[in-house]
């Protein structure tokens, strides 16, 4: 074998492996926004479900990083209902789930991610307009409120 037919051989072994590793190599990115898709579209449902009381989807979906006091519970309370009332005022099929990764910079650079991890954060999208965020961990809603200090927003943990 002459040395262009070796190099032939290498660059055909290589390509194939390439293309083998890539076909064969797991999809998590596309798994992990199914999984953050499903868990934010049955939020979304259960908003705008009239007969589920404000604390069954506190519970359900929101994760609590600190104790619940009667005054956290009526600021979550009070925020589930705006955020209700939004929702239901929309066509739920007209709504787009957008992965943070994937907005224009012009949406996002005033966000300050605080060590969030950027593919965990999704915004809820209606008609062209940013409707809500929402920002994912263990399989349930972190936050969903955005704060701004004036030169950045902030995500507010429950």
């Amino acid at each position: 074998m002459n040395y262009l037919q070796l190099i032939f051989v290498l660059l055909l072994t290589a390509t194939s492996t390439s293309t083998w590793a890539q076909r064969n190599m797991p999809q998590t990115t596309t798994v992990q926004q199914d999984s953050a898709r499903q868990i934010i579209e049955k939020f979304v449902q259960d908003l705008n479900n009239p007969a589920l009381a404000n604390d069954v989807i506190l519970s359900q979906h929101i994760l609590l990083q600190q104790p619940l006091t009667d005054e956290f519970f009526e600021y979550l309370s009070y925020s589930i209902a705006t955020l209700r009332l939004n929702i239901q005022q929309k066509d739920l099929s007209q709504l787009e789930y957008i992965p943070f990764i994937k907005l224009p910079k012009k949406d996002i650079r005033d966000i300050d991610l605080e060590g969030n991890d950027p593919q965990a954060i999704y915004f809820i999208k209606y008609r062209d307009k940013l409707v809500f965020p929402v920002l994912l961990k263990d399989g349930k809603i972190k936050s969903f409120t955005l704060v701004s200090n004036g030169e950045y927003a902030h995500f507010i943990n429950y």
